[in-house]
């Protein structure tokens, strides 16, 4: 059977704790807060890398050099489908980001936008 304690139970308790029992309570009660919010913080953590992640550098560089290239309509036909590749590689990341921003929007109980403010999160641009 649970035993049910009122807070104010608890206090009159903790009240008649030495200096050196209360600390020691106040360690344990804390680390006990502690463990629950990690997990939710290392999450909130882990989907914030995610978010941020970008394309690897030098495909970063390789895309921009193609696009370039596109723009000036110098592309041969290899390098037409290397960005195209380079294309889908950037949508699907785009995509993955979107599906963590609604995964964090979730975890803190916030709308889309909401996120965006909060976390400062600037689009990423395809290309």
């Amino acid at each position: 059977m649970v035993s049910q304690t009122s807070v104010n139970e608890l206090l009159k308790g903790v009240q008649q704790l030495s200096a050196e029992d209360f600390d020691l309570f106040f360690k344990k009660i804390s680390s006990l807060r502690s463990k629950s919010g990690n997990k939710a913080l290392a999450k909130e953590q882990s989907l914030l890398e995610k978010i941020n992640a970008r394309m690897p550098l030098a495909m970063e560089q390789r895309f921009a050099q193609l696009i370039a290239k596109r723009d000036l309509e110098t592309l041969t036909d290899v390098e037409y489908q290397e960005l195209l590749q380079l294309t889908e590689k950037s949508e699907e990341l785009q995509t993955n980001r979107l599906g963590y921003m609604m995964e964090l929007a979730q975890l803190k109980g916030l709308t889309l936008p909401q996120v965006v403010k909060h976390y400062k999160l600037e689009p990423k641009p395809i290309g």
